[in-house]
């Protein structure tokens, strides 16, 4: 027994307007009822038609990034380009856990936020998403496998290149943000409510008065010693 699909999965098989994987088919078939030898021949009759002219279907843009000059533009062909690989968040979510590839988890809730979001996705997100959507291309007949290079070398380029410009756009701005406006007479900088008069300036404190200095008082004479000294007579003399 194969392993279960998703309603959305089945559902989009029934509607005729994609061609699903064989493995879909097959699983439909058999829950059916249907004969399984007719069913194969008649998808494989179905995928040759369809990749009757891969090339043209690329050229068209259906697969591939553009001239995408805004984030919101290069969502937009990702979301065009799981459009025509025709799977679904889940079914996405469990072809990268069986790519053999490091970091290849791409949970649906990261590829539900990328493709509904208008900022870029990461680099490794982007890639791991492009990749298994042009397997899935490849498988349904819509791009044919020399073309899958070339192809994400296109949306690697196309995301590098439009980061680049955004990067610059954002420098650019707060540059210009952190320019101070020339000033007008009359006027300060004000805040968002508008200009604020400018205050005038107070006038410059007078010079304190030059007091005449008066004549140094005089030097004081040292007083003499009170004391007196008298002269001893000499000591007799010895006979």
């Amino acid at each position: 027994m194969g392993r279960p699909f998703a309603v959305s999965t089945l559902s989009q098989a029934a509607n005729g307007r994609t061609l699903p994987s064989l493995a879909v088919t097959r699983a439909y078939v058999l829950a059916c009822g249907g004969s399984m030898e007719t069913a194969v021949g008649l998808w494989r009759r179905a995928n040759i038609a369809a990749s009757s002219a891969p090339e043209r279907l690329s050229s068209q843009g259906l697969l591939r990034p553009g001239p995408s000059a805004t984030a919101s533009e290069f969502v937009a062909r990702l979301r065009a380009l799981r459009k025509v690989s025709g799977l679904s968040f889940r079914e996405i979510e469990h072809r990268a856990k069986h790519r053999d590839v490091l970091g290849s988890v791409l949970p649906r809730s990261s590829v539900s936020d990328m493709l509904s979001q208008e900022r870029l996705p990461r680099y490794d997100i982007l890639m791991n998403f492009v990749a298994i959507c042009l397997e899935e291309c490849i498988a349904r007949g819509h791009l044919a496998p020399e073309f899958e290079r070339s192809v994400r070398h296109e949306w690697a380029t196309a995301w590098r290149s439009l980061t680049d410009r955004l990067e610059q756009a954002t420098d650019q701005t707060v540059a210009e943000d952190t320019v101070p406006a020339p000033r007008t007479s009359g006027t300060t900088p004000g805040s968002v409510y508008g200009q604020i008069p400018a205050i005038p300036a107070f006038p410059p404190r007078p010079a304190p008065e030059q007091i005449p200095q008066s004549a140094p008082p005089p030097t004081r004479q040292p007083r003499r010693p009170r004391w007196k000294f008298w002269a001893l007579p000499p000591a007799p003399a010895e006979a």
